[in-house]
């Protein structure tokens, strides 16, 4: 099964923000267990990059974790056609509509979100880390 995962879930990860952080850790897990086939767009790995970056000075550190995401998931790139089938979806949130967008070009039947709401209207069904896990 192809999932897309959200921003948040991989900042959960990271930062170890809790109460969220065991289930994403376990998402994550599953997509090594080879359970689900993991993509995060191209804009995904660019915000966690810049989040590191300004907790962490080491480039190489930051980069080393970049690749760890990297060996875990499959990014993917974006593209103008995202962008128009973005802007067409009912959705207040454009980068969720975004999101949404490479998920679906993708062929991913689930994003993981704890931000379920703002993939109303997608098209594409969006799970909490929590509901994906159970």
């Amino acid at each position: 099964m192809k999932i897309l995962i959200d921003t948040n879930v991989i900042l959960d990860v990271l930062f170890a923000r809790d109460p969220f952080v065991a289930d994403s850790i376990t998402v994550l897990h599953m997509c090594e267990d080879d359970f689900a086939e993991a993509f995060v767009s191209a804009k995904t790995m660019a915000d966690v990059y810049y989040f590191l970056r300004k907790q962490c000075k080491s480039e190489k550190k930051v980069r080393g974790v970049m690749q760890k995401i990297m060996s875990i998931v499959t990014v993917c790139g974006l593209k103008a056609q995202y962008f128009e089938d973005a802007f067409a979806m009912e959705n207040d949130d454009f980068e969720d509509a975004l999101q949404a967008a490479c998920a679906k070009a993708e062929g991913c039947r689930l994003i993981i979100s704890r931000n379920k709401k703002h993939y109303d209207g997608t098209g594409v069904k969006c799970l909490t880390p929590e509901e994906f896990v159970i």
